[in-house]
């Protein structure tokens, strides 16, 4: 979810006497949690979308991952790295990176995306 969406949820909490769960993740950043769901935040979704007559609309996604019940990444093999040389015509050295990777949605409702939501 955006910024905007994230404080509008926190609003929402607070006005109930309850607030988002906060701790720390294994990479040893804070993350915030709604009911044990991890809420992240995407500097690339827009707080402008147009639905409908409104345009300050955002989205919220909702995701789960896991072999079997979610959304998984593949990859074929494992990371090339082909050293192409120097090049001719600017004084730099080319390496080519070749990974094939892709993801795998094991169940419909792994993914969802709430459109439509506007501030408070």
């Amino acid at each position: 979810m955006s910024k905007r969406t994230r404080r509008g949820l926190k609003k929402l909490r607070r006005g109930m006497n309850n607030v988002l769960d906060q701790d720390i993740n294994q990479f040893g950043q804070r993350v915030e949690f709604y009911d044990g769901i991890p809420v992240i935040v995407d500097e690339n979704i827009s707080d402008a979308e147009t639905v409908g007559t409104s345009a300050d609309c955002s989205r919220v996604y909702a995701v789960q991952f896991g072999y079997g019940q979610g959304i998984m990444g593949l990859m074929n093999g494992m990371i090339q790295a082909d050293e192409v040389g120097n090049l001719e015509t600017k004084d730099a050295y080319r390496t080519r990176i070749k990974w094939y990777c892709g993801l795998v949605n094991f169940r419909d409702l792994a993914l969802a995306a709430l459109t439509g939501v506007r501030p408070n």
